[in-house]
This record gives C-alpha cells, sequence and structure tokens, in this order.
C-alpha cells in the first residue's frame, strides 16, 4: 500500500512538480495517508474501501501546496529528516525541536543533551542510541525501533512510545512523568529504581520488563499490576505532587 499510496501522489503532484517543498509536502502527506489507511482498515474497512476513503480525503493539491507555501511564510520551519542514512551520527547537543524524522537510519546516533522537545520519530531506526541527557518532553516515538537504547538522565515528560520496540533499552533511575507506551516491545526494558508517575501502557506487555526498586504512584501501579508486571520490590507513593 505504501508504493500504491506514493504512486497515486507522484500522478498528483506530478503538474507542481517545479514548485518549492513538493517533494517535502509529499512525503508529510504520504506518512499521514499511510496512517489513515491502517485506521480505516483497523476499523473493518476492506483494503479496496480504505484506500478509495484515503485518497478522497485528500482535496484539491492546487489549495493544499498554496496552504503549505502559507504556513511556511507565517511560521518558522521546522526541521525535518526523511530516508536519511545517519547511522552513528553525532547529533550530541543539536536543537531539533518539534522537529520531525521519518523513514531514517539513526542506528548507534549520539544525540545527548539534544533538545528533542515536540518532536517526531517516525519509521525511523534508532537502536543502540544514546539520548543521555536529552530533552525528551512531548516527544512521540512512532513504530520505531529502540532496541538497547539508552536514556540516562532524559527529561520524558508526556514522551510517547507508539508501537515502538524497546527490548534491552534502560530507564534506570529515570523519572517518567506522564509517558505512554502504547502496543510498546517491553521485554528486558528496565525500569530499576525509576520514578513513575501517571505512566500508561496500553496493549502493552510489561510481564519480562524489570521494575526492581522502582517508585510509582498508585495509578501507575494498579495498571501495571493488573497487566502482571513483576512488582515484588517497588515502592508505592502518594498521588500528591504527580
Amino acid at each position: 500500500m505504501h508504493q500504491q499510496l506514493a504512486a497515486y501522489l507522484d500522478a498528483a503532484f506530478a503538474p507542481y512538480r517545479d514548485e518549492p517543498s513538493v517533494q517535502e509536502t509529499k512525503e508529510e502527506l504520504l506518512s499521514d495517508l499511510l496512517e489513515k489507511f491502517h485506521e480505516l482498515t483497523a476499523q473493518g474497512m476492506s483494503d479496496e474501501e480504505a484506500y478509495a476513503a484515503t485518497i478522497n480525503s485528500i482535496g484539491d493539491v492546487a489549495e493544499l501546496l498554496a496552504g503549505h507555501h502559507n504556513e511556511r511564510g507565517t511560521s518558522t520551519r521546522k526541521p525535518h529528516v526523511a530516508a536519511k542514512k545517519l547511522l552513528h551520527a553525532d547529533l550530541a547537543g543539536s536543537d531539533l525541536h518539534d522537529g520531525r524524522v521519518t523513514h531514517s537510519a539513526l542506528t548507534g546516533a549520539d544525540v545527548r543533551r539534544a533538545d528533542l522537545s515536540g518532536s517526531v520519530f517516525e519509521s525511523t531506526d534508532l537502536r543502540h542510541a544514546t539520548f543521555d541527557g536529552a530533552d525528551l518532553s512531548n516527544v512521540e516515538f512512532k513504530r520505531t525501533p529502540l532496541i538497547g537504547a539508552s536514556f540516562k538522565g532524559c527529561t520524558l515528560h508526556q514522551t510517547v512510545f507508539n508501537r515502538s520496540a524497546l527490548p534491552g533499552a534502560s530507564f534506570d533511575g529515570q523519572a517518567l512523568v506522564g509517558t505512554v507506551f502504547i502496543a510498546a516491545g517491553l521485554k528486558d526494558t528496565s525500569f530499576r529504581n525509576a520514578i513513575l508517575r501517571r505512566v500508561s501502557f496500553e496493549k502493552t506487555n510489561v510481564k519480562k520488563a524489570h521494575f526492581d526498586g522502582a517508585v510509582m504512584d498508585k495509578l501507575t501501579y494498579a495498571v501495571l499490576h493488573s497487566l502482571g508486571a513483576d512488582l515484588k520490590n517497588v515502592t508505592i507513593i502518594s498521588d500528591q505532587g504527580a
């Protein structure tokens, strides 16, 4: 379906191929359309019905481009990286606030102390990346492998791990506040001695994650307990100040 939608966009945008930022607009739109397609099929539509509904949602291409240009002219452009191979890239201390990184290879990347707040990483390989000290508040990792990633000293407020693989990742000693895990892979993921407040684990298997020494509020404890997590050596704290 990725190729089918990409081919449709190529044809739809063909008359405007010389317009500035057409490629960027197509990449952003393709990502949104794929997400919409999968949402529709999950709701029970056939592939054919979902495809028709998805492309019908695009609207007029000329108006779309005009709106995109107006947005670019009235606001600060946000960094957008797509389809890049940046293996072991040194991005330490970088400013990627409100950025978007899609379909890129950042295996082993060094993003220590980087400002990644508000950014989206979608379908991007971040295995063994080092995030130590980075600001990950309001970041969404979407369909992104994070196997063996390090999060020491990170800000993890309202961070979302959406259908992202985290086996072997370490959140040891971290403070997770309002952090969200949705259908995330947490086999051997470590939360040892971490502080968890209002953390949710939707459709996530937590039975093989490690919570030894963790401190958590009652709601987080109740959620983890209902999912069968091993909570023998955790401390429950008051919700006050959470």
